[in-house]
């Protein structure tokens, strides 16, 4: 083939290649002028991908929060906790003090106000528990780890951030505890009063009632609270007491199990609110003194009059007389029912009014 009908043939191929651009061009153009031309595009090419890998999902998108435990990823470590006269903590860790040759001035382990001073110092793994006894009988457990973390100059940071501690309730003295819960019924808690009242305690104490009164609403709680997500509807209702907001003497674990159940149906209430629009109520019911097999003796004598602790109990409740079970049951039908379909994360004392009377 000659030179010649070679060049022509390159040219003509050119001017195809261009006359095809030129249709490109303008069909691309059209269709970007039109929202309908491109929508039906789209469609056309999404049908066509259906077609062609419309298979089942294989993987799940779950709304879920993290189940694990924190404390699998907290490092054990020794640390020197300090506690200050007005109430102040910190934990700082142990290895941020160095021994010091003869001659050395030491080192600061924490600042404090003019009138303050360091109550209390001593060295805890970042896994033991602690126990933590207020002025108002009520005692606080909570790990070394979740106490603030500081320097060795910091002051640190206030009990009443960190525990949830009553408007002029402190915290009179802070006990280290052994890691291995196993060996506390070995192990005894004097507790003596200003008054000078004595007592002893197990330590295992504190956790028996924790796990019956405190375990058994939460357990329950987020099991039965699952069915009903899932159902978008249902009640939960928690059982607290009137010792959360009354002093009762020799129930100090009790009582705190107590104010954390408040605290949790509180917490439970807003998280389920919040996720399913109102239709999954937390409530609780605080009921006062009830006559019932556990605590018959305690406040009946054998003849069916009053023991004195239950004069005391009678004297301080304004409607002079204790509760019975069907008082119980209507609350709780109230707080099932669409009566309080607005009621969510509030605390129904049922008490004759003993947690409002001041005894005056």
């Amino acid at each position: 083939m000659r030179l010649q009908r070679l060049t022509g043939l390159e040219r003509d191929k050119i001017a195809t290649d261009l006359r095809e651009l030129c249709e490109k061009i303008e069909k691309y153009l059209e269709i970007l002028s039109s929202k309908q031309l491109l929508f039906k595009i789209l469609g056309e090419e999404l049908l066509r991908m259906k077609e062609l890998f419309g298979n089942e999902r294989r993987s799940s998108i779950e709304d879920a929060e993290f189940e694990g435990d924190i404390e699998d990823l907290i490092q054990r470590e020794d640390m020197v906790v300090t506690v200050s006269d007005s109430g102040y903590i910190k934990r700082v860790p142990l290895s941020s003090y160095r021994s010091q040759n003869r001659g050395g001035k030491g080192r600061s382990g924490m600042s404090t106000k003019d009138e303050d001073f360091v109550s209390q110092v001593f060295v805890a793994n970042t896994h033991q528990p602690m126990l933590f006894f207020s002025s108002t009988g009520i005692a606080y457990k909570l790990k070394v780890y979740k106490l603030p973390q500081g320097t060795p100059q910091a002051r640190g940071k206030a009990l009443v951030n960190v525990l949830p501690l009553a408007p002029g309730e402190t915290i009179t003295t802070v006990m280290p505890l052994p890691e291995d819960e196993e060996t506390w019924d070995n192990l005894y808690v004097i507790l003596a009063t200003a008054s000078g009242g004595v007592r002893r305690n197990k330590l295992s104490d504190f956790t028996k009632v924790n796990e019956l009164n405190l375990q058994g609403s939460v357990i329950p709680s987020l099991v039965f609270g699952e069915i009903m997500s899932k159902n978008k509807s249902g009640v939960i209702i928690n059982y607290s007491s009137m010792a959360v907001d009354r002093v009762i003497t020799r129930v100090v674990g009790y009582s705190a199990s107590k104010s954390a159940i408040e605290n949790f149906t509180k917490w439970m209430s807003v998280e389920m609110a919040l996720k399913f629009k109102g239709k999954v109520r937390v409530n609780a019911i605080a009921p006062g003194f009830f006559i019932g097999n556990q605590n018959r003796s305690l406040l009946l004598n054998n003849d069916g009059s009053l023991t004195n602790r239950g004069n005391d109990i009678i004297r301080n409740t304004p409607m002079k007389r204790f509760g019975t079970p069907d008082e119980l049951n209507g609350a709780i039908h109230f707080l099932c029912s669409d009566s309080s379909k607005f009621i969510t994360g509030v605390v129904l004392p049922v008490d004759g009014g003993f947690s409002a009377f001041s005894g005056v």
